[in-house]
């Protein structure tokens, strides 16, 4: 598209070119970013600011939640409708802005603002479409409105990325009520309450709550990545979690660690998760349906994080008593140990012997 743009620019066979450099339509109460394609030739721009005074239906379609064939009968319906069209003075580019193509289509848009009235806001049309989403899902339109320029910038995350994430976040919210509490976020993953499912839980609320809402949880998905990269504490939980070392994790394995996840986890629980995460279905976990399911549920990498931090810490841990000396110690008799344990608290683990 910025190719052919510049190809009706250098060509005089094509008449002028009509961009709306937003993207989108607004409710005429702000102009959002606008794109840089517009105004990458580095040419003079004809701005032409138009507004749609209404008293009864906004013709913009902005906000409404109506139908296009309603939209349309609705405004036939009307004895008019009106359009204020107001052409600027052409706006010539400065050396800089012919340079910086954001710079000169910021500085055109601050020219329009002025004359229609209205503020200007760093949104894209990407975050109107997330807005859109929002709405689907049940969620506050609001809580959509991240930035998604800055998003990009910073959290590293496309427009699929967030609405990745919004799908997941709404899977959690069972009682639509736009946040994830602790019990919520239990259900979720499937596992009991315990100390270290609660410390994930912590990781991933916001500022002054005990619930975690859409942007909360959409910055701990991306904090996720910026210590080690993603690909690397996956790796790092598939190695916890495989204690024979042999490439792949039976369900043994996988109860051990969900056991230091989750004490009191039970054995349908397990099964379940290895079910889950299992899907060639060949009776155990590889390094790639590991790493494919902790990279779509990112709070399952935030709990093992959160429980092999202290465990490869501690010299007494059970992952480590499991490898002492390089021995394979027998996963299944730890887990009887640990059924044990449940029955008479006293009786002490392999890890505590």
């Amino acid at each position: 598209m910025k190719q052919e743009i510049q190809n009706h620019v250098e060509d005089t066979r094509y008449p002028p070119t009509a961009i709306f450099p937003e993207g989108t339509t607004l409710n005429g109460t702000a102009l959002i970013s606008f794109r840089a394609g517009a105004f990458s030739p580095g040419v003079p721009v004809q701005p032409v600011a138009v507004k749609f005074p209404f008293r009864y239906l906004d013709p913009s379609w902005a906000g409404v939640e109506i139908g296009i064939g309603s939209l349309i009968f609705r405004l036939m319906s009307q004895w008019y409708n009106s359009a204020d069209v107001t052409f600027l003075p052409l706006y010539t580019p400065t050396d800089e802005e012919k340079k910086n193509p954001i710079l000169f289509g910021n500085n055109v848009r601050a020219a329009m603002a002025k004359v229609l009235g209205v503020r200007v806001t760093d949104h894209t049309f990407e975050d109107m479409y997330l807005q859109i989403e929002a709405v689907k899902n049940h969620l506050d339109p609001n809580d959509a409105v991240l930035g998604m320029d800055r998003v990009r910038r910073v959290l590293k995350l496309t427009v699929d990325d967030v609405k990745l994430t919004m799908k997941k976040f709404v899977a959690m919210d069972k009682d639509n009520s736009g946040t994830v509490s602790y019990e919520e976020f239990l259900e979720a993953m499937g596992i009991p309450p315990s100390e270290h499912a609660r410390d994930a839980f912590a990781t991933m609320l916001g500022s002054d709550s005990d619930k975690i809402d859409f942007r909360a949880f959409l910055c701990a998905t991306a904090r996720m990545s910026t210590e080690l990269g993603t690909e690397e504490k996956i790796h790092l939980a598939f190695q916890t979690c495989d204690l024979n070392q042999d490439g792949k994790i039976d369900p043994d394995e996988l109860s051990v660690m969900l056991h230091l996840c989750a004490p009191s986890v039970t054995k349908e629980q397990c099964n379940n998760l290895f079910r889950k995460v299992d899907t060639r279905r060949n009776g155990f976990i590889d390094q790639f349906e590991f790493a494919q399911y902790l990279r779509e549920n990112p709070s399952w990498l935030q709990l093992f994080q959160t429980t092999w931090t202290e465990e490869r810490a501690s010299p007494s841990g059970v992952v480590t008593k499991l490898r002492a000396e390089g021995k394979q110690r027998d996963v299944a008799s730890y887990l009887k140990a640990f059924e044990e344990s449940d029955k008479n608290p006293t009786k002490p683990l392999p890890s505590e012997s």
